[in-house]
């Protein structure tokens, strides 16, 4: 009905180790409002009920009166049950939002639902006109479990505003929106057990990846064998976890005993995480300074754990050093979805007869490369220039789908492209007039031209009595008399399958005699 303890005995008491204890040392975990239990037993402890039950993840004993009974196991399903593609619930995605205050209704009256809360809506077509007193204005309407004083289940109708962090339907699981939920928990303190209203570290955990419709075990030793990707870091070198560890997106789950962390990203190769923490030591290597943190923190993986040192060595207590594997949940979304951005460098390249691929990189929406097992490279590159579909495809926990993306071989240019001539001395003018008797033919030449270009000629100025074909034949017409004329000649290139059109000029001079 509302967030309970399951407790290892039947009692509310608050047991710690000492009077200043923030740990209530019996409580193994906390039921969230509408999480279904199954109740196997109950016992009046001087009076007050308690219940032995059954949760999706632990059992003990909860309070009796924090519970409503179902009459029916239907009346139990239609409660709580829901499918992964359905949108008529709402999961609270941010830490704690309350329903909306009723002086008339104290039983839906700011009830607290805490991050991973999920709510049935309540269908259109049965929103009354008001709520508690009020209009249901800007708000959603929502199915909540309330109990009638004999104990039994009542479903009652409330609102939630709309300005609160919920979503219709689960949420899409993408390295921003998993960084978002968890992000909205910072701050919030440190309960082992799920005491005091709060979570220890699997619990935050399993609050986070509950908007995304996961059900995690309740403890370090169970969570990272749930369906999805499972990277071993036990026995790697501390510099050989950091490489692999700026593989993963941001938002898996690393572990190591006793202890969850939710990855965010790493600057300057140190990685950083946000988790639920109780005690812990400072980076460094002085034994010192341990502190009773007791908050949802971002800290760098540089932080040492409390605790007893390995082998007496202070840097065995390095989060890094006592990493020993991480899970990539088993969710995939399309990359169009997700925040993963595909880049190919070059992006363009200039044809030189040789095969030329891009490389490909893939990172996420804040910049951190990912890892190249999950991700396949087909159709990368080619040799002629052209335009070449480069292809991602997806096939890792978090990501699956296909992105494409264009790289393209420009044409070459004709750098090399000489005009020449066969020669450049006519001879045969009259010993009577001086003038030439006959028309006089001169071949011109283009040399250090590439991929085999058809070159067309042409006259750009000079003497009426030189003129060029099309074909490259300069003529010297009959009756120019002895002496130098210019000619300024172009050859235009023609483009070709890999090197771009030109045209080269040169001004030859021609003797006559």
């Amino acid at each position: 009905m509302r967030r309970t303890a399951l407790c290892d005995w039947p009692t509310t008491d608050f047991i710690g180790y000492s009077a200043t204890d923030q740990d209530n040392e019996y409580q193994s975990s906390a039921a969230l409002p509408n999480e279904p239990l199954q109740l196997r037993q109950m016992i009046l402890v001087d009076g007050h009920p308690f219940y032995y039950a059954n949760s999706t993840n632990c059992s003990g004993w909860v309070d009796g009166n924090d519970v409503a009974l179902c009459s029916s196991k239907q009346e139990w399903l239609d409660a709580w049950q829901v499918g992964l593609k359905d949108k008529d619930f709402v999961v609270v995605t941010e830490s704690m939002v309350q329903t909306q205050a009723s002086a008339t209704a104290p039983s839906i009256s700011k009830v607290e639902l805490q991050l991973g809360t999920i709510l049935k809506l309540v269908p259109d077509d049965q929103i009354p006109t008001t709520v508690g007193g009020r209009a249901t204005w800007h708000n959603y309407v929502v199915y909540l479990p309330t109990r009638n004083d004999d104990g039994s289940y009542v479903r009652r109708m409330a609102l939630v505003p709309e300005r609160a962090s919920l979503s219709e339907g689960f949420l899409p699981l993408t390295q921003r929106n998993v960084l978002d939920v968890a992000l909205s928990c910072q701050g919030d303190r440190y309960g082992w057990g799920g005491c005091q209203d709060a979570m220890d570290c699997t619990l935050y955990a399993a609050a986070i990846y509950r908007c995304f419709g996961f059900n995690l075990p309740r403890n370090t030793t169970g969570q990272p064998k749930v369906p999805g990707v499972r990277v071993e870091l036990a026995g790697l070198s501390d510099p050989d976890k950091q490489a692999l560890i700026e593989t993963f997106p941001a938002g898996t789950l690393p572990y190591f005993s006793g202890h969850v962390v939710v990855y965010l990203g790493s600057v300057d190769g140190v990685g950083y995480v946000i988790s639920d923490v109780g005690n812990l030591y400072p980076a460094g290597d002085d034994d010192a300074g341990m502190s009773s943190v007791y908050d949802v923190a971002i800290t760098p993986l540089t932080m040492r754990r409390g605790g007893t040192a390995t082998s007496g060595e202070t840097t065995s207590r390095r989060w890094l050093t006592h990493l020993n594997e991480a899970v990539v949940l088993a969710q995939p979304v399309n990359p169009s979805q997700a925040e993963v951005s595909v880049k190919l460098s070059p992006a363009t390249a200039t044809y030189n007869g040789k095969a030329q691929a891009p490389k490909v990189s893939v990172s996420s929406e804040a910049g951190m490369t990912l890892s190249p097992t999950g991700y396949r490279i087909a159709n990368n590159g080619g040799t002629n220039a052209g335009t070449y579909d480069v292809t991602v495809q997806f096939d890792s926990a978090s990501v699956s789908g296909v992105v494409t993306k264009r790289f393209t071989i420009a044409k070459a240019s004709q750098t090399g492209a000489t005009l020449g001539t066969s020669g450049t001395t006519v001879t045969g003018c009259s010993s009577r007039t001086g003038k030439l008797t006959t028309t006089k033919k001169l071949t011109l030449k283009a040399s250090g031209v590439k991929g085999k270009a058809p070159v067309t000629w042409k006259k750009a100025s000079g003497s009426s009595y030189l003129t060029v074909g099309k074909t490259g034949t300069l003529y010297v017409k009959k009756g120019i008399k002895k002496g130098s004329y210019k000619i300024k000649v172009t050859a235009s290139l023609a483009a070709t399958k890999n090197y771009k059109a030109k045209t080269v000029s040169r001004t030859f001079t021609i003797r006559v005699r």
